[in-house]
């Protein structure tokens, strides 16, 4: 009773402290005057607002603190008559379209103006008067930049949240003097890029949000002064690739976000050397094809993510390597990965978790568990795996982990009728599934459509023995010839064989067309036990493999094997069409993979030319782009001079009676680039009657269209689009007719000085001429008006 009247007391002293406390924050005072005549009235909490002692867990203070509620009260300006010993003001969710002032708050330690309609923040001291402010939410508002300055006053912000606007620019000293900022989002902006001049002085940074922008590019040491960054997320930008040097400095980086970059497409392997240090990578959503030998290798990253990527084919020897802290790894959700090479995770001791399941991949070499000694779950589920020799370490793994106890008349799986499955010797490795009809959702169909072995009243109770491979029930294989699924642990042993004939895996359709100059990539793996070769037989009947080294005697340079499996071809000429063929072979037997390449020349060629005795005026037309336009050029030389003038004619010469001139002969001609801008180009310079081949060249390598034209005798002006083109020749007539002209002006000018000189001289003749009656004059003779000496040079057809 004594200890329940005690707590009572404490109790009841508690209240009264906590409402003391209150009144004291809203600045009541009372001296006990019982006339009430001096008593000061104690501010009330602003109409529409709410206020309480309450523990803000955000600030980290376990003391209640004075939280001013004002949020959803349709405010457009600041509430008056705030208390001044404010300590966490909550003003979102209401109509303030500015934050240009703020009341002297001195004990203010949270601000939340999220959710307004703020387009600016236009005065740079308006947190003057709030130098405590450690928290500060201006999300989902309408800002679209952030001047010099804007946050002045603030050096013990800790929290400072931009997400949600509209955030355009950026100026250089924008977050000047935020030295214990810890939290920057800026997420959900309209950023094209993050400069490093941004976060010089953010020297105290842990956690930075620039996920959801238009970030396209990173500078070299954009992050190199944010030691102590743990945090970044880049996730669902636009970034295409992640320079060398751009992480560097982040050697506390714990948590890297480059998921949903739509446009990335290799891994950044060197970029990740700088922070090797990193606890979970996360890539996932991003345009990567292909993970190559050692995309990630020597980190002491725990947990990758790699899923949902909608390009991913192929996983390389060694992809994975020497990661000796990597605990998970996931890989599923990625429905074009169809290949995983059996050696691509080494040196990997700790990695516990593998997840490929919701893949395209046919098959999973048993190699892949046997070169992970910590693996205790992998997921598997949901793959189009065929039922071959491929599958039969999986059936036996199945077998080893699980006891089976059939229930129903079927006592034992000896008795399991197999007359129904498919002879391996007849699945036909033609209709292997095209990876574009595998669906994200997993592949294939449940299990329910297909009955169980021999009869539909056996069931079967499986009781785990160890947990390895995950969800054993919905692991399934493939059976190409009839279209179906069948859950592999349905299928006895018996029906698999350890070793089986190869198939070959392509990685191209069965035909392509390409441009000239474009590249060709052709990749093709096999399957089988044991595992095959692979050889290319390419058109002509030349052949291909790893063990293969060029001759003096080849005629014709062969394509590169970047591998054995992949076959590369950096600029295809016309010459390159035809047949490809992979070629799989094992010391059972062999199986081939064809596709058709045709290459197709440009869409580019000359419509039409005009020809001079010392120049050639061409034009085109075609369907390339403006831009593309540089990469082609007008290369020329001359050919033979005509001797007999009589005979000469404007020529063009069909390309087939000319050869076309390859890349080793083109370096004898002279050369002419194109632009975007004209479609005709002059070449001036040239001989009369002479034979020049002219052609069309694509990156100065493939020759697309080769004519030739012959310069003409005859002195003539070309008028071409309203401009006057006129030949050396004719300039050199023309400055001679000038000259000459010029000089009869000057002699008439001089007779007639010299003529009115000497009548000057001889008053007597003057006189008597004044005397002469005009009537005795004979008729004047028509007078002949001065030429000038441009319109005496002009033909008619030029003037």
């Amino acid at each position: 009773m004594t200890s329940l009247l005690a707590w009572l007391l404490v109790a009841m002293l508690g209240a009264s402290i906590e409402g003391a406390e209150l009144y004291s924050a809203l600045g009541a005072r009372d001296d006990d005057d019982p006339d009430n005549k001096t008593q000061t009235q104690a501010p009330a909490c602003p109409k529409m607002c709410s206020c309480a002692l309450q523990v803000f867990p955000e600030l980290d203070t376990p003391r209640p603190l004075l939280v001013v509620n004002c949020s959803r009260s349709g405010l457009v300006e600041f509430p008056a008559l705030l208390p001044s010993g404010t300590q966490v003001l909550d003003l979102s969710h209401n109509k303030l379209q500015n934050l240009s002032y703020l009341p002297q708050l001195p004990e203010l330690l949270a601000l939340d103006v999220s959710s307004n309609w703020m387009k600016q923040l236009d005065n740079h001291w308006v947190f003057e008067h709030v130098s405590k402010l450690r928290h500060l939410r201006l999300a989902d508002n309408a800002l679209s930049s952030l001047q010099h300055g804007s946050f002045s006053g603030l050096g013990d912000l800790k929290m400072l949240d931009l997400a949600h606007n509209i955030i355009r620019r950026v100026d250089t000293h924008a977050f000047s003097g935020l030295l214990n900022l810890e939290v920057l989002r800026l997420d959900e902006n309209d950023l094209y890029q993050l400069k490093r001049e941004w976060f010089l002085s953010l020297t105290s940074l842990q956690r930075l949000h620039a996920g959801k922008n238009l970030v396209a590019w990173l500078e070299n040491d954009t992050f190199n002064k944010l030691s102590r960054l743990q945090h970044l997320d880049l996730s669902d930008n636009s970034l295409r690739d992640i320079p060398d040097n751009s992480l560097n400095g982040l050697h506390s980086l714990r948590l890297l976000n480059l998921s949903g970059n739509s446009n990335l497409r290799e891994v950044p392997s060197k970029a990740l050397r700088a922070v090797s240090g990193i606890n979970i990578l996360l890539l996932d959503g991003t345009s990567i094809e292909r993970l190559a030998s050692f995309s990630f290798s020597s980190l002491g990253v725990g947990e990758i993510s790699l899923s949902f990527m909608p390009r991913l084919k192929v996983v390389e020897r060694s992809a994975f390597h020497n990661l000796t802290n990597l605990r998970t790894l996931q890989l599923h959700d990625n429905p074009r990965l169809i290949y995983i090479h059996p050696s691509a995770f080494t040196s990997l001791p700790l990695l516990r978790h593998l997840l490929l399941h919701n893949n395209g991949l046919v098959a999973v070499p048993g190699q892949i568990v046997q070169s992970l000694p910590s693996l205790v779950d992998l997921h598997l589920h949901h793959n189009p795996l065929l039922c071959d020799c491929n599958v039969y370490w999986l059936r036996q793994e199945l077998s080893l982990e699980h006891h089976y106890q059939p229930r129903g008349s079927i006592s034992s799986t000896d008795h399991i009728s197999t007359d129904h499955i498919p002879s391996t010797d007849h699945i036909s490795t033609d209709h292997i599934p095209s990876t574009d009809h595998i669906s994200s959702t997993g592949f294939p169909s449940s299990s329910t459509d297909f009955a169980v072995p021999s009869t539909s009243t056996m069931t079967i109770e499986i009781v785990p023995n160890r947990t390895y491979i995950s969800e054993p029930g919905r692991v399934s294989c493939f059976f190409p010839a009839g279209n179906s699924s069948l859950p592999l642990i349905q299928l006895p042993m018996q029906y698999f064989s350890p070793t089986c004939p190869p198939t070959t895996l392509p990685l191209y359709p069965p035909s392509i067309n390409a441009s000239v100059g474009d590249e060709l990539r052709l990749e093709c793996h096999g399957l089988g036990v044991p595992t095959p070769s692979i050889s290319w037989h390419l058109p002509g009947g030349r052949q291909l493999n790893s063990s293969y080294t060029p001759t003096k005697d080849d005629s014709i340079k062969p394509p590169d094997l970047l591998d054995e499996n992949t076959l590369y071809i950096k600029s295809l000429t016309l010459t390159d069409s035809g047949t490809y063929i992979c070629r799989a072979v094992n010391s059972l037997n062999e199986d081939v993979t064809a596709t058709t390449v045709r290459v197709l020349n440009k869409p580019l060629t000359i419509s039409d030319a005009k020809v001079g005795n010392d120049y050639i005026t061409l034009s085109w037309k075609g369907s390339i782009p403006r831009n593309q336009m540089s990469d082609f050029q007008l290369f020329y030389k001359e050919l033979f001079s005509i001797p007999n003038p009589t005979e000469t004619t404007d020529t063009e010469v069909n390309t087939a009676e000319e050869p076309k001139p390859d890349q080793s002969t083109l370096n004898g001609f002279d050369v002419v680039s194109l632009h975007a801008s004209v479609h005709k180009c002059t070449i001036t310079g040239l001989k009369p009657l002479t034979t020049y081949q002219v052609c069309l060249v694509y990156k100065a390598v493939h020759t697309i269209q080769c004519n030739n034209y012959t310069t003409t005798q005859d002195v003539q002006v070309v008028r071409a689009d309203g401009i006057v083109r006129v030949s050396k020749t004719q300039v050199g007539a023309g400055v001679a007719s000038v000259f000459g002209v010029l000089l009869l002006v000057a002699v008439v000018l001089v007779v007639r000085k010299v003529r009115h000189r000497k009548d000057y001289l001889d008053p007597l003749a003057e006189e008597e001429k004044t005397n002469i009656p005009l009537e005795a004059l004979p008729p004047a003779a028509p007078s002949t008006p001065l030429t000038s000496s441009r319109t005496a040079l002009l033909t008619n057809s030029q003037i």
